[in-house]
């Protein structure tokens, strides 16, 4: 980068301050530093949802219907913006929409295939003697069996069940960290792994080629954030082919953890040995793409998680679990409801699910204006000042300036104001998103507590 090119880059874009007094009126005379939390909704965007809503008219989408069908229409239209986004498509991906983040990850948690096989922690034994309401008419036995084979896949014994893994990189949000619990409900085993332990996924030697899938094998799923919600650290998306390719199988393995050996050389024997494990790579992409681009062409995490109103504020409480096609074999569906289902029989342990990926995990009706309403808020990341790759510039050249003015203050027996949590000291965008993470030191070392900190910062604001 020359002289020209590094002033350009760092310098404050003046375009964002017209943006500012224009989108952002509420802004007037406030700092606003929580956009890790919930970022701002803009004026245009606001006014291109309301335009909408006042021209159109959207019934539900589980009724048949002129209205019902407009809507049903503009949601996969949605579904298929969200994917051109993160350059992707339907061909790759599969859109569901949730409550939110975390509810994508209880989600996956809750449907994820620790066990190789259709059971959740019990089953109770199916009822033959199943008798329709309202009558005395019972139903055969050999009838029963033969409506529940068309829809249910063998249930091994539990013997049989292969055990599968949930590993995860101990930099995760407290979203993913309450997978756990799930997972081990279905007597899966738990690995959680530090960055300096899987540091050799870097190693150019191991092949991206994806294992293949092993007929009967455990499935393991491996969880890391896009970025970390902590410091803002922005991990390796190589981490995602080198995982799916078995690259922990020896990692996480209870003896090799045990002998503390986490060398490249035990991948390559275990994967010799045994093809036994197949994994996932589970992506928490909610604290990067506020600020951040993810190119889904580039990576191909399996699973992708993220929150909207992160992105651009508005509407709340909607976010998404991106699904790759591909590897939608690893999600068991248990509980159904609303339009999720074909059919179902009341009197008998028999229902068929929807083919479609997102009809068969979406349970009930979607907050359908909600979902309508992000196609405005994309249009607006997509063409404020620029596009993902400006707001990105910009948000790492505000972060930097503040992380090297608070690496500056000094008291005055010159000890450090601040003690700065950040292993990448803001040298590439690639790396370090725009977090600043930090604690107020005393002259004498010590740490300012946090509630001290919370009372100063409101006791300003009343001043004010």
């Amino acid at each position: 980068m020359t002289e020209d090119e590094n002033e350009k880059f760092w310098s404050y874009n003046k375009n964002v301050q017209k943006l500012r007094e224009k989108e952002f009126k509420a802004l007037n005379g406030a700092v606003y530093l929580d956009h890790a939390a919930s970022t701002l909704y803009g004026k245009s965007q606001l006014k291109a949802i309301q335009k909408d809503l006042t021209a159109n008219l959207y019934g539900n989408p589980h009724s048949r219907h002129t209205t019902s069908q407009l809507t049903a229409d503009t949601i996969e239209q949605v579904r298929f913006r969200i994917l051109k986004f993160f350059n992707s498509t339907p061909d790759t991906y599969s859109v569901i929409f949730t409550a939110g983040c975390t509810a994508a990850l209880k989600l996956l948690a809750e449907s994820f295939d620790w066990c190789s096989s259709n059971k959740g922690p019990s089953k109770s034994p199916r009822n033959h003697n199943c008798t329709y309401p309202h009558s005395s008419e019972r139903v055969e036995p050999a009838l029963q069996d033969r409506l529940l084979c068309r829809h249910q896949p063998h249930l091994s014994d539990s013997s049989e069940c292969s055990r599968g893994r949930f590993c995860y990189l101990n930099d995760n949000h407290t979203s993913v960290l309450g997978m756990r619990e799930i997972a081990r409900q279905y007597n899966a085993a738990i690995t959680c792994v530090r960055e300096s332990d899987i540091s050799f996924l870097l190693n150019d030697s191991l092949k991206n080629n994806r294992c293949p899938l092993v007929k009967n094998g455990s499935k393991c799923l491996f969880a890391f954030p896009a970025q970390s919600n902590f410091c803002g650290r922005k991990y390796p998306m190589e981490w995602v082919k080198r995982v799916q390719n078995g690259a922990l199988e020896a990692v996480t393995s209870d003896r090799d953890r045990a002998k503390g050996s986490f060398l490249p050389s035990k991948i390559y024997d275990a994967r010799s040995e045994s093809q036994h494990q197949q994994w996932y790579v589970l992506l928490d992409a909610a604290a990067l793409v506020g600020t951040s681009s993810l190119d889904l062409q580039q990576s191909e995490p399996d699973f992708i998680a993220i929150s909207f109103y992160k992105m651009f504020g508005f509407p709340t409480g909607i976010g998404a679990l991106i699904v790759r096609n591909s590897s939608i074999d690893a999600m068991r569906k248990t509980y159904f409801g609303g339009g999720t289902v074909k059919t179902s029989l009341a009197a008998l342990d028999f229902h068929i699910d929807r083919e479609h990926v997102a009809e068969r995990f979406e349970d009930g009706t979607l907050p359908y204006l909600d979902v309508i309403a992000l196609q405005y808020g994309l249009a607006v990341l997509e063409g404020m000042a620029g596009g993902m790759q400006a707001i990105s510039q910009h948000t790492f050249s505000l972060s930097r300036f503040m992380y090297e003015k608070l690496h500056s203050y000094r008291h005055e027996n010159n000890a450090p104001v601040v003690e700065l949590y950040c292993s990448s000291n803001f040298q590439k965008v690639k790396t370090q998103g725009g977090i600043v993470a930090f604690n107020l030191l005393r002259a004498n070392g010590e740490y300012v507590g946090y509630a001290e900190v919370l009372n100063a910062i409101l006791n300003n604001i009343k001043k004010k």
